[in-house]
């Protein structure tokens, strides 16, 4: 007799129960979709985000930026050098004067400041950017593990000597050629003004 008991109790409660509509149910399996969804596509996002830093990372990009700054940095030369070329550059302050330590530091700044972007930062995303538009994944993960080789790293150590060594005829040909199209450059705003 606890049988038929049981099963009225058992009904009664399942009665007594809010129940769910077919709307709100397709809402709540809809609400349950997109956010395994959205966990799916942030894990994506995630390993190709690693990919990507990984790949930058095998490629020494890191290593490129240094260069870069260390070439801007000296590029332009010394002030002594560029007094050399053109005595007028700094408006007639030279080397003993004074004001040659205030100019020598402005002209310090100057530089910092010129070569101060790209930041590493601005520089390593530019290049993850490219790599992320122009890479699926499998490349991504082809290339990493070409790069992890021997072969691979012995490639990307040469493609820093290379990119060394353009950095390198940068400053050279910088150093030939600015200081004269300097003074090529004040003299023609010297006439400039002039002309008024």
């Amino acid at each position: 007799m606890l049988l038929p008991f049981f099963t009225t109790e058992c009904a009664v409660a399942a009665h007594s129960q809010p129940t769910l509509s077919v709307l709100e149910m397709r809402r709540f399996i809809l609400l349950v979709t997109l956010s395994f969804a959205c966990f799916v596509y942030g894990q994506s996002v995630d390993s190709r985000k690693v990919l990507i830093n990984r790949l930058v990372e095998l490629l020494r990009y890191e290593t490129q930026h240094s260069m870069f700054a260390e070439t801007c940095m000296t590029g332009g030369g010394t002030p002594e050098a560029v007094l050399a070329e053109n005595p007028n550059y700094f408006g007639g302050i030279r080397s003993g004067d004074h004001r040659w330590s205030a100019v020598t530091v402005a002209y310090q700044t100057y530089m910092k400041e010129a070569c101060a972007h790209p930041t590493k930062q601005e520089f390593l995303g530019a290049i993850a950017k490219s790599y992320s538009a122009s890479l699926s994944d499998a490349q991504l993960k082809a290339a990493i593990t070409f790069y992890e080789t021997p072969g691979g790293r012995a490639l990307s150590e040469a493609n820093l000597a290379a990119v060394r060594a353009v950095y390198d005829e940068l400053s050279r040909a910088r150093e030939e050629q600015l200081p004269a199209s300097s003074v090529r450059f004040q003299a023609e705003l010297m006439r400039l003004l002039k002309e008024k």
